[in-house]
């Protein structure tokens, strides 16, 4: 072998180590990388979990707490309107208590309105489905006041219509009531629900 032979042997192989060096070197580096890429991966997988899991709890909770609320106005509104019924039955007892059971109390409001009127006399209407009232009641209740039945047919339902010239006074406990309504209503509803 002759030392130019041997200079290239040299050569190649000083070519051939640094090739298999630099080739050793890019190979751990891809190595390297490639477990910072997996790690990274994985940080970014755990937390993408993380993050999702939270969402859905976030989520979980917001509907969780728009059902619970959804129900709970649906039981209130309910609880409401069976009170309003109670309210309006405990309304109707009441009339049909002072006008059937108590029937005294109801003539003497009658009598009280007619009074309060201070009429001499006058003309009277009975309402189509007044029950009560008739015009021997009236003759009984109107002290003093000469009433005398109208020719004209009532237009109204309940109590009795006082027509002194061009005055018209309705007297019905249920016209009252109506009036009065709301405010029982309140009184009523304010004891139910401090009963809660």
């Amino acid at each position: 072998m002759t030392f130019e032979n041997q200079s290239i042997d040299n050569v190649s192989k000083k070519i051939l180590n640094d090739a298999n060096e630099e080739n050793e070197r890019i190979i751990n580096e891809a190595h390297k990388k490639e477990k910072e890429i997996l790690t990274d991966a994985e940080a970014k997988r755990i937390k993408i979990l993380e993050n999702a899991k939270e969402q859905a709890k976030e989520s979980y909770k917001k509907t969780k707490e728009l059902v619970i609320a959804a129900e709970t106005t649906k039981l209130c509104q309910e609880s409401l309107l069976n009170k309003i019924k109670l309210i309006d039955e405990i309304s109707e007892k009441a009339l049909k208590k002072i006008k059937f059971t108590e029937s005294n109390t109801y003539l003497n409001f009658i009598k009280e309105s007619i009074k309060s009127l201070k009429i001499t006399e006058a003309q009277y209407q009975i309402g189509k489905n007044e029950k009560i009232i008739t015009s021997e009641i009236i003759k009984k209740v109107s002290e003093g006041a000469i009433l005398k039945l109208s020719d004209k047919p009532a237009d109204f339902e309940n109590g009795i219509k006082i027509i002194d010239g061009k005055k018209q006074y309705i007297i019905s406990i249920e016209e009252v009531l109506k009036e009065k309504i709301d405010d029982i209503r309140m009184e009523i509803s304010d004891f139910l629900f401090e009963r809660e």
